[in-house]
C-alpha cells in the first residue's frame, strides 16, 4: 500500500530534499508540497496520510498541527525541526504530533519514521526519545514497570537482545543486518519473535520496553 505524504516547509531546498529522500522509497508517494502557512489540497488523490513539517524552530509547527486537526480525517504529523526546547517536545506530543525528528539526523531516520507513523506508532529521534524517557524514568516513577520490562527481556535470546538494542537506536533492518552480519530476512524473523515474546504491537513498542527496562528502579 502506498503511503501518501505531503511536505510543508518555508525552505524550498529543504522541501525538495525531503521529497527526494521519500520518493526513493517504493511505497511512498508525494501528494503535495507547500509553505508552512499554505493550506494543501486534502481531497481525492491529493489527500495525504502523513504531513511532514520541516521547521527551523519547533514552535513553527504548532499552527500546522492545529490547522490539520480541524480537517475531517486529519493526516498524521511528523515534525522535522532544527531547534527544539524540552518544553516544546511535550507540547508537540500533547498537540498530537506522531513524530519528531531533529534536522541534523532526519535523513537517516526519515523513511523509518514515515513507515512507523503510517503503521500507527510514534517516531522520535534517539536524542528526543532519550529526553522523553528520562522525563518519565525518575527514581521510583517506573519501578514496577521497569521490573516487568526486565522480566520480559529475560525471555529473549542473546541474538534477539542484540537486535533489540539496535532497534532501540532507531536503525532499520538493513543496517541491523549489516552490523550483525546476518540477512535482512533473518532480522525480520528476530523482530517478529521479539515482538511476540514481549507482547509488543510494533518494533517501536519493543524499543520502548527496552528503554523502560534500563530505567533506574
Amino acid at each position: 500500500m502506498m503511503i501518501q505524504v505531503a511536505i510543508v516547509s518555508n525552505n524550498e531546498f529543504f522541501r525538495a530534499s525531503l521529497a527526494a529522500i521519500l520518493s526513493s522509497q517504493f511505497d511512498v508517494h508525494i501528494t503535495a508540497q507547500g509553505a508552512l502557512n499554505q493550506p494543501l489540497p486534502m481531497r481525492g488523490s491529493a489527500r495525504a496520510d502523513i504531513i511532514v513539517a520541516g521547521t527551523v524552530t519547533a514552535g513553527e509547527s504548532f499552527e500546522v498541527i492545529e490547522r490539520t486537526k480541524r480537517l475531517d480525517d486529519p493526516p498524521k504529523i511528523l515534525v522535522i525541526t532544527q531547534l527544539i526546547r524540552k518544553s516544546e517536545v511535550r507540547k508537540l506530543l500533547t498537540l498530537g504530533a506522531f513524530g519528531i525528528l531533529l534536522q541534523e539526523t532526519a535523513a537517516r531516520h526519515l523513511a523509518w519514521a514515515v513507515d512507523a507513523i503510517h503503521k500507527g506508532s510514534r517516531a522520535l529521534s534517539p536524542e528526543i526519545a532519550d529526553h522523553v524517557f528520562n522525563e518519565y524514568s525518575k527514581p521510583n516513577h517506573f519501578s514496577n514497570s521497569t521490573r516487568e520490562a526486565r522480566e520480559k527481556l529475560g525471555q529473549l535470546s542473546t541474538r534477539e537482545r542484540q537486535v533489540l538494542d539496535l532497534i532501540a537506536e532507531a536503525l532499520p533492518n538493513k543496517e541491523v543486518a549489516t552490523l550483525l552480519g546476518i540477512s535482512s530476512e533473518t532480522v525480520k524473523g528476530h523482530v517478529r519473535s521479539i515482538c511476540m515474546k514481549l507482547d509488543a504491537a510494533s518494533r517501536l513498542h519493543a524499543a520502548r520496553i527496552a528503554w523502560q527496562a534500563s530505567a533506574a528502579a
